[in-house]
């Protein structure tokens, strides 16, 4: 009897991961959220790619050259479009939630976190 693959998806804490992205181009920082999630709050240079589009749309529209750092609000998010990902072939990394980040951030709600002059 002949069992599948067992695929192991690889993770990094996002903020590490972040670092490495920034000194990095061939890092992308995807965020699979849904896009209305997504401009609410996200690290600068994050692109959408939510995870109900991976499987019908990965193979048009992302580079297998490239590395993936996948993120969501929802850690279970990540690590199924990393999953995904990783299936398809692509070079994945899983960072969890993005609840933990503490880089700079862009969107309609994003955090506040300059500090304040005394």
């Amino acid at each position: 009897m002949l069992f599948g693959k067992k695929d192991i998806i690889k993770s990094k804490e996002i903020n590490e991961a972040y670092k490495e992205f920034e000194e990095d181009t061939s890092i992308i920082l995807l965020c699979v959220d849904e896009q209305v999630t997504f401009d609410e709050c996200h690290p600068v240079g994050a692109q959408c790619f939510p995870l109900r589009i991976i499987e019908d749309e990965a193979k048009k529209m992302l580079d297998k050259d490239l590395k993936y750092y996948v993120y969501a609000l929802r850690k279970g998010t990540s690590y199924t479009a990393a999953k995904k990902l990783v299936k398809l072939g692509y070079d994945a990394y899983d960072l969890g939630s993005s609840i933990p980040f503490r880089g700079p951030e862009e969107g309609f709600h994003k955090k506040n976190r300059r500090k304040r002059k005394k």
